[in-house]
């Protein structure tokens, strides 16, 4: 009788301990895919700001202001290259942190970023006058030298590629 009361607490044990360590591996799994889905949205948030262009159509001119912003940039397409698209980028306020989405011409919105607290867009205006970040931009002509993504405890500061043509 002892020794199955000891068998079966050492099965016990060990069913115990498989359970935690299945529990662990689904949480590092998790936690891998958040990861891996938060780098690949910063690193197109990065790339999609970086080749914003103009455009002679003036329809689809670089414009924003502190909610969202819109521009033309280099999206990749599911046949493997690259094609012009409208990008559209909003922040998505919830009670205690802002999600930047970005939404493409060419299908799909993604969520980019998501940070505590509340975001704003700022632009750099790199005039040769005056260099300042606005709240507002809006040209069919020039692209500002930089986007930032603000908040009351950072800044991220997303550059814009330098073209000359």
């Amino acid at each position: 009788m002892l020794a199955l009361s000891l068998v079966g607490g050492v099965m016990l044990g060990g069913v115990l301990l498989l359970d935690q360590l299945e529990d662990a591996t689904s949480r590092i799994v998790a936690k891998s895919a958040d990861t891996g889905r938060e780098a690949n949205g910063a690193r197109l948030l990065r790339r999609i700001v970086f080749e914003a262009r103009t455009s002679l159509d003036t329809t689809r001119k670089f414009a924003g202001d502190t909610r969202s912003v819109s521009f033309l940039s280099w999206c990749d397409v599911p046949a493997g290259w690259r094609e012009p698209c409208d990008v559209s980028l909003t922040i998505d306020e919830r009670d205690d942190s802002s999600a930047v989405m970005a939404d493409l011409s060419i299908g799909g919105s993604f969520v980019l970023r998501r940070d505590a607290g509340r975001r704003a867009w700022r632009y750099l205006d790199a005039s040769p006058r005056d260099t300042a970040w606005a709240t507002h931009w809006a040209s069919a002509t020039t692209l500002p030298a930089a986007l930032a993504l603000t908040s009351s405890a950072d800044t991220v500061v997303f550059p814009v590629q330098v073209r000359r043509d």
